[in-house]
């Protein structure tokens, strides 16, 4: 009985710290979207890249899942959203196709990017990401 006991009481607690539980789709309809990226940035510098339509980087965000999906240029990516309040995201662990393209550069400068997002700014229909020191890193627009 006591093993029962504590069996529930472990559960109900993990149950209950589940840091996404105040998190509905509704609160953050404004995110769930693609959004197609405009410009890319690394330690407060723009990085050249080349954004044609077979070349741009898209991100959807799936606030239901607490998934982002998308393209970075090169191969298909998904990951969890690990963090999301009103003015903060970041993501987990990117993963993605493994196909080598002739140049990687804004593949790999856009995975970079989108570990280090740590704050977001919505202002109609682009989607600002910011670093830990508030610098913009990545900026989309709304294409859906």
């Amino acid at each position: 009985m006591k093993s029962l006991f504590l069996f529930i009481y472990c559960t109900l607690t993990l149950i209950s710290c589940n840091t996404n539980k105040n998190i509905s789709e509704s609160d953050f309809a404004h995110l769930q979207d693609i959004w197609a990226i405009t410009s890319l940035s690394q330690n407060g510098l723009a990085v050249e890249a080349d954004f044609s339509q077979g070349n741009r980087p898209v991100m959807e965000l799936n606030i239901t899942e607490m998934k982002m999906y998308g393209h970075d240029g090169c191969n298909d990516i998904f990951g969890p959203i690990k963090t999301l309040d009103s003015s903060s995201i970041s993501f987990g662990n990117i993963a993605g196709t493994k196909m080598l393209c002739p140049n990687m550069t804004l593949p790999n400068a856009y995975i970079k990017a989108l570990h280090q997002v740590k704050f977001y700014e919505r202002k109609e229909l682009v989607l600002t990401f910011f670093d830990e020191q508030h610098k913009e890193t990545l900026r989309f627009r709304k294409v859906d």
